[in-house]
């Protein structure tokens, strides 16, 4: 009988575990996905209020190492100006990918699904591209 409540409670305790560990690791897909979110409305958020060395330094290097600070105030300056938008909830697959419908002060709206990476420095994610 005590071999018995041995194993059971044993096996009480590796579940629990498992469990644990299960919880951890999803706090951590949740944290990545708010991440991921926030990072794309900070983004959005200093485009829109014609903060452009603030949006740049959200980008990622590659992305950086192609276009530089003017070009890429100048290509936004030249479009129409972001009146609102919404952020939709981070994807994680193969990749993270947050989706933004963005409405622009000509009355056009456009959806936009952002590729993310992160930042091996900081940690924190950066906004590299839009996916197809």
């Amino acid at each position: 009988m005590a071999l018995g409540l041995s194993t059971a409670a044993v096996l009480v305790a590796c579940v629990a575990g498992i469990a644990a560990l299960g919880g951890v690791f999803y706090l951590a897909y949740q944290a990545l996905r708010e991440q991921a979110q926030a990072t794309v409305v900070d983004y959005l958020t200093a485009l829109r209020d014609r903060e452009y060395d603030q949006a740049y330094d959200l980008l990622c290097d590659s992305f950086q190492a192609t276009t530089s600070r003017e070009a890429f105030e100048r290509s936004n300056r030249q479009g129409p100006r972001i009146s609102s938008f919404d952020v939709g909830e981070a994807t994680l697959t193969e990749e993270i990918v947050v989706p933004a419908t963005i409405r622009y002060s000509n009355s056009t709206e456009r959806t936009v699904r952002y590729i993310m990476f992160q930042d091996t420095a900081t940690g924190g994610l950066e906004v590299c591209g839009e996916a197809d």
